[in-house]
């Protein structure tokens, strides 16, 4: 069961924390640009072999289920990595029983995702048990932030049924991006209210409280705080939040042992790869300069083209908004007719007078506290005021009615909706309300993303998921050979057929060991102490210390590389190479991400025992994380330096 929100915390708090957790917070860095990779390499080139899996349509796609009628060869293909054609070494179409099942994890990340919609992808989820376990084994996993996993993989389609049921009816999001923005609407709101009530020689500071319905931590940071840069805090804090799901993610994935075939449905209600855009004020009130630049768009295409290079086929499962027209019948009114399709109907079910006697019951209802019995009534005046112009701001005192009551039940998304069309029928419902404007933009376009890269789909509806679940059985495996060192980049890839008639769906990417992406998101969490899943090698070992500088915002980090370049006498020399990966953190910090690419010399007398890095730490740092990777091998390990007291303002002293 999804892990509900605690009884004795507001939800205006939790939603806070995200506006309010980066007090003094510099804007968010993005991750350092990587290091050039060595010109040269003395080592042995390594050949890797790699499998896709490529998604085939025709015409007659029982020819691909069924392979009798006319088989596929490896020669129907062609694949080039990185502009370079590869020889294809093998085709595999999994068209027989014995074929290798899929592995399929179900991720629910209720962070950014809303009640209703995890209830909704958790339903048609259950639908497609049976048709899921055929495929194979099943994980069902819940990010509450921290991935956990809530039924280990099965191919029991009872047991995955009955999980997936409970989390139908019981599944509760945090949905905390809308949250945080709408309470920074209404903090704002507040503040502006306070300044333009205070004397102009009065500081805000000194001005009379907020209403009495808000809290003291409310009335401190509308007071006190700076409009633009509450802006950038909040804005900060989005970015913080939503890349912590993303790290979650790609890590748990990228650990894991599954065979070739591998998807995983996403359920996520994304978010908005420019955040800014929500908070950009008007002419009078200007944006800081630092942030008016999209802020998740890079980890956001970095996630999509990892996954795909670790061979996710990714099906998001987002709920669609749901339109004002779920009160009103289909179809044009004209008059007291409606025409639905090409058939004029008597508008014989719309009562205006029954309309405004249910308004009115809905009032009374509401004044006596009985709220469900008052959104009951509310709902049926909407749906006899059958959207009449006429009637638009009886229809909104119906909305704004049904949204009182939906709140004072706790039912806040459902509220927000009733809100927002309450102040499309008549402005003046939304005065005095400013939380009703809290929306993402465009939630879609991440996930799209990430199915465009995959080679996988975005889904809306019960039957899209059918036919997502259905389109895995129309792919075949592709093998190739990737040569050369293993310098951890993402390479293009791109899958074409000489034969005609056939569509192709395929990943646009593939990797070369272990992708920087991964390397950053290993040492953002490490850094905030968040668990990762181990190495199961465990054959490294990270040994650092961080020497002080002449300032305490300067210093450096100086690694012990021993442990990988030391071996027995008589082994022949060669080389590897290493990524180093650096993140400043610290309470009140967003982290910062560095990496280095060292070509390292194995040899019984190593000249390269330490490696050691300049860095200067912004205000708030404490403590450092350092990554190393084999990018040879694929192992790693990581070491946090704890630095003591955060460091202050750049050029000042460290605190005592």
């Amino acid at each position: 069961m999804l892990r509900a929100r605690c009884a004795s915390t507001p939800a205006s708090v939790l939603a806070l924390w995200l506006v309010l957790a980066v007090t003094a917070l510099p804007a968010r860095s993005q991750t350092a640009a990587p290091p050039a990779n060595p010109s040269t390499f003395s080592g042995e080139e390594r050949v890797t072999a790699v499998d896709v899996l490529v998604e085939v349509e025709k015409k007659r796609t029982q020819d691909l289920k069924a392979g009798t009628k006319e088989e596929l060869a490896a020669t129907d293909f062609a694949i080039r990595v990185d502009g370079a054609e590869r020889e294809i070494t093998g085709l595999r179409t999994f068209a027989d029983a014995n074929a290798e099942p899929w592995t399929l994890v179900v991720y629910f990340d209720q962070v950014l995702t809303s009640s209703r919609a995890l209830r909704w992808a958790a339903s048609a989820l259950t639908e497609e048990a049976a048709n899921l376990t055929r495929l194979g084994k099943v994980e069902v996993i819940v990010a509450d932030p921290l991935p956990h996993v809530l039924l280990p993989p099965t191919r029991d389609a009872e047991l995955l049924g009955a999980t997936l049921g409970q989390l139908a009816v019981s599944a509760e999001g945090l949905d905390r991006l809308v949250e945080a923005r709408a309470d920074f609407l209404r903090l704002t709101t507040e503040r502006k209210r306070l300044v333009a009530a205070a004397p102009a020689e009065t500081p805000p500071a000194e001005t009379t409280g907020p209403d009495d319905d808000s809290t003291a931590l409310e009335e401190e940071v509308a007071a006190t705080t700076d409009l633009g840069e509450l802006r950038r805090k909040a804005i900060a804090a989005e970015q913080i939040a939503v890349e912590h799901q993303q790290d979650q993610l790609l890590l748990r994935l990228a650990a894991s042992d599954a065979g070739p075939r591998r998807a995983l449905l996403l359920v996520s209600g994304g978010w908005d790869v420019d955040p800014a855009a929500f908070y950009a004020p008007g002419d009078r009130d200007p944006m800081p300069d630092e942030i008016e630049e999209p802020a998740l768009g890079p980890s956001s295409g970095e996630l999509a083209r990892a996954l795909a290079a670790y061979n996710w086929v990714v099906v998001d499962l987002l709920r669609p908004e749901v339109p004002p027209e779920k009160y009103f019948p289909r179809g044009k009114r004209v008059g007291k007719w409606r025409m639905t399709g090409f058939l004029w109907t008597y508008e014989d079910q719309r009562d205006p007078e029954k309309a405004e006697a249910l308004l009115q019951l809905g009032d009374a209802r509401k004044a006596e506290g009985s709220y469900e019995e008052a959104a009951e009534a509310y709902r049926q005046a909407i749906h006899h005021f059958y959207k009449d112009p006429r009637t638009a701001k009886r229809q909104a005192a119906a909305f704004a009615g049904l949204a009182d009551s939906l709140a004072a039940l706790g039912q806040e998304e459902d509220s927000r909706f009733a809100r927002q069309q309450a102040a499309e029928l008549d402005p003046t419902q939304g005065e005095g309300k400013p939380a009703a404007g809290a929306v993402l933009f465009d939630p879609a376009a991440p996930l799209e993303a990430l199915a465009d890269s995959t080679a996988g789909a975005i889904v809306q509806s019960p039957a899209a998921l059918s036919d997502a679940l259905a389109g895995l059985d129309h792919r075949v495996g592709l093998s190739f050979q990737l040569v050369g060192p293993p310098l951890g980049r993402l390479l293009p890839l791109e899958v074409s057929t000489k034969k005609s008639g056939l569509e192709l769906r395929a990943p646009g990417w593939v990797r070369s060991s272990t992708p920087e992406g991964v390397s950053a998101a290993r040492a953002r969490r490490m850094v905030e102490g968040d668990e990762l899943p181990p190495d199961p090698r465990a054959d490294l070992e990270t040994s650092a210390r961080y020497l002080p500088g002449t300032s305490a915002a300067s210093g450096s980090v100086e690694v012990d590389l021993s442990n990988l370049v030391e071996v027995p006498e008589g082994t022949p020399p060669q080389s590897l190479l290493v990524r180093v990966t650096l993140a400043l953190g610290g309470p009140d910090l967003a982290p910062e991400v560095q990496s280095d690419l060292l070509e390292l010399r194995r040899s019984p007398t190593p000249n390269q025992r330490r490696w050691s890095l300049p860095v200067t730490l912004p205000p708030g740092t404490d403590r450092i994380t350092v990554v190393i990777e084999d990018l040879g091998t694929g192992s790693w390990s990581g070491q946090t330096l704890e630095l003591g007291d955060p460091v202050g303002e750049v050029g000042g002293d460290r605190s005592e």
